[in-house]
This record gives C-alpha cells, structure tokens and sequence, in this order.
C-alpha cells in the first residue's frame, strides 16, 4: 500500500519544475525560432516573428549562411575568432568543473550546505563587480568619447567603436 500511494508523488512534485522549464527555457526558445524564421519589416528593418511554425521563412537564415559562408563572408572572421575562446572553456569546464562537481556531489556529506555557497560565492562575486565596474566605467565616458571618428557600420548605421559597453547606454546615446 505505501508504494501505491507515492505513486504519484515524485511526479506531483516535479510538476512546479517542468512548468518552469516550459516557462523559462521552452517558451524563449520558441520565440527565438520564431524571430529567427520571420521576417524584417520593409520600413524599419526590425524582425517580425512568424508564430504559425507552417508559415515560416527561411529567407533571413539563408541570407545568415550567405554571410557565413557564401561570397561575402562578412560573419565568419568572428566564428573563427570566437572558436579559440569556445574549446578553451570547453577544456577547462572539463578540467576543473566536473571534478569540482563529483567532489561536491561524493564527498561534502553535512557539510554540503555550506561548501555550495562557498562555491558559489567567488563566481557571484566575481560576475557582479565586473557588472558593476562595466556600469561605473561607462557612466565616467564622457560623450566626446563616445563621438570618436572610430565607428562600425553595419547595415548603415554606425555604432562607436566602444560598442562592448552599448548594453549599458540608451538606444539614443549609443547610435549615431
């Protein structure tokens, strides 16, 4: 009688973690789809996502892989800049990370509530002052520096070349 009646109980339970999977990966993942296979608005070149999947077009991907790999490569000096950083991390993940992990999942015992924030903590730490010294860094530019003849054009528009702090500035500051 008592296996009957937790039958459903690790299912019930797990209930509040799927939907929060459904909610926080599946449905931006589709969007993503859905943005990736719409269509570009002909005034003000912004996406327009298709969210019927029998009425997508793939003629925005195709005009990606054109710029991957076709005649005009203009993508694809920054996938192989990029590849050097991936396998790095990727090495190191498997170095460091997954040992961490098995000491911690093996060996930590009662301890295990205070050895994860300890483990934590150097990386939060870590994310938030760089965070923060990015945010303090970018309120100190004056505009001057930001009106520097170094641009980037793309598709027309020009963008300072300071564009990794452009997150932390308003759409109206940051383009030119």
């Amino acid at each position: 009688m008592g296996s009957r009646s937790t039958r459903f109980l690790w299912p019930v339970l797990g209930l509040p973690a799927m939907l929060g999977i459904a909610l926080f990966f599946l449905i931006p993942l589709y969007v993503v789809f859905c943005v990736a296979f719409g269509t570009v608005d002909p005034i003000f070149r912004s996406p327009v996502p298709i969210w019927n999947p029998l009425e997508e077009q793939f003629t925005q991907m195709g005009v990606v892989w054109d710029r991957l790999l076709g005649p005009d490569i203009l993508y694809l000096p920054a996938v192989l800049r990029t590849l050097p950083d991936v396998i790095v991390a990727v090495i190191a993940y498997l170095i460091i990370a997954i040992p961490v992990a098995y000491f911690t999942a093996t060996f930590t015992g009662k301890c295990r509530g205070l050895v994860l924030p300890l483990l934590v903590a150097p990386f939060f730490i870590l994310g938030a002052s760089v965070g923060l010294a990015t945010v303090n860094h970018a309120d100190s530019v004056t505009d001057e520096w930001l009106s520097a003849d170094l641009t980037v054009v793309i598709d027309g528009t020009s963008y300072p070349a300071t564009l990794h702090f452009a997150p932390f500035y308003d759409p109206e500051r940051r383009l030119r």
